[in-house]
C-alpha cells in the first residue's frame, strides 16, 4: 500500500477517546518539524527512514524501526534536514489512551528501536480501514485498536534481556505450524526451519509452549476440523483431507482423542450447552498457551 495521511475534518471525540489523524509510510521532504509546545495530544511515531526524533532540538539521527510516543504535554522535534524520509504516525488522546499507556508502562518521550515495528503499521492500517471503510466508524473498534497498538509498542520497547518470551525463530516456526497445519510435517523439518537440531527444537518448543510440537499441529488440525464440521454439507472424509489426513479412520481416531467423541457425534451435538452430551462428546482442554 502506498503511503497516506488521514486527518479528520473534525477530531473524533468520545468520552473515552480522541483521534485527530493518522499517517502510514507518509513521505516527507528534507526538513525538520519543530513544535515547542506539541499539539496537546499524544503523538505516536514510527520511523521508516533515518531521522531525528526528540522532544527538543537535537542532532541525533535515529535509525528506521525507531519509535517514540510523545506525551500530550511535550514538544515535538523530528525530521531529517538533509534527505527525504518516511514515517507512520497517530495523533490521539483521551482516558482510553492514557489508561493503555499507564497499564502497559509504555516508555514515553524517549526514542527506542522497536523489536516489533509491524505492530504500529498494522494498527494504523486497521484504524484507516475502520475510518474510511464504513459510513460510521465503530468507536469501540477504534478504541480497542489503539489500546492494542499501544500495548504492542510497550512490549516492543522493553529491552530484549527482560523479555522472557520465546526466541523469534521459534515463534516464526510456530506461526508456520499453525497456518500450514494441514501439510505433512516432521520434527526434523520443523527443526530445520528454526536452524536447530530436532532434539533441541523439541525441548525449546515444550519449554515455551508447554506441549510437544506435533501435539501443537494436531490441536490446530482438530480445531480446524471442528470449524469445518459445522457445515453439514461437507463430507467427513473431505474434511479429513482438508486438515491433513488421507485416511478418514485415522482422522476419526485423532478427533475422538481431541474432542472425546467421533466427528459424527460432534456434528450432531453442536449447539448443546452441557460440557458432555448424550453422545458422550465432552470437550477437552485445547488451550494453546
Amino acid at each position: 500500500m502506498r503511503g497516506f495521511k488521514h486527518f479528520l475534518s473534525e477530531p473524533l471525540r468520545t468520552p473515552d477517546l480522541m483521534l485527530r489523524g493518522i499517517g502510514y509510510h507518509e513521505p516527507m521532504r528534507a526538513g525538520l518539524v519543530h513544535r515547542p509546545t506539541g499539539t496537546g495530544d499524544v503523538l505516536v511515531m514510527l520511523l521508516h527512514s533515518p531521522a531525528i526524533i526528540s522532544c527538543e532540538v537535537s542532532s541525533d539521527i535515529h535509525p528506521a524501526g525507531c519509535a517514540m510516543v510523545w506525551s500530550n504535554d511535550r514538544g515535538h522535534y523530528y525530521g531529517n534536514p538533509s534527505r527525504s524520509w518516511l514515517h507512520t504516525w497517530v495523533h490521539c488522546d483521551g482516558p482510553a489512551v492514557q489508561r493503555a499507556i499507564r497499564e502497559s508502562s509504555l516508555p514515553m518521550n524517549q526514542p527506542t528501536l522497536l523489536s516489533n515495528p509491524t505492530a504500529v503499521e498494522q494498527g494504523v492500517l486497521a484504524l484507516h480501514e475502520e475510518l474510511s471503510g464504513h459510513p460510521t466508524p465503530d468507536e469501540t473498534i477504534l478504541r480497542n485498536t489503539l489500546e492494542t497498538m499501544l500495548r504492542q509498542i510497550a512490549r516492543g520497547m522493553r529491552p530484549a534481556e527482560k523479555q522472557a518470551g520465546p526466541p523469534a525463530a521459534l515463534l516464526a516456526v510456530r506461526k508456520h505450524m499453525a497456518t500450514h497445519c494441514e501439510q505433512p510435517m516432521t520434527l526434523e523439518d520443523l527443526a530445520a526451519l528454526a536452524d536447530l537440531s530436532a532434539s533441541h527444537f523439541a525441548a525449546l518448543f515444550r519449554k515455551h509452549f508447554r506441549m510437544p510440537p506435533i501435539e501443537f499441529v494436531i490441536r490446530h488440525r482438530m480445531m480446524r476440523a471442528e470449524y469445518l464440521l459445522a457445515d453439514e454439507h461437507r463430507r467427513i472424509a473431505a474434511i479429513a483431507q482438508e486438515v491433513g489426513y488421507e485416511d478418514p479412520l485415522h482422522f476419526s481416531k485423532m478427533f475422538r482423542k481431541h474432542a472425546g467423541c467421533s466427528p459424527q457425534a460432534y456434528r450432531r451435538s453442536r449447539g448443546k450447552e452441557p460440557a458432555t452430551d448424550e453422545h458422550g462428546c465432552g470437550r477437552r482442554n485445547t488451550d494453546l498457551h
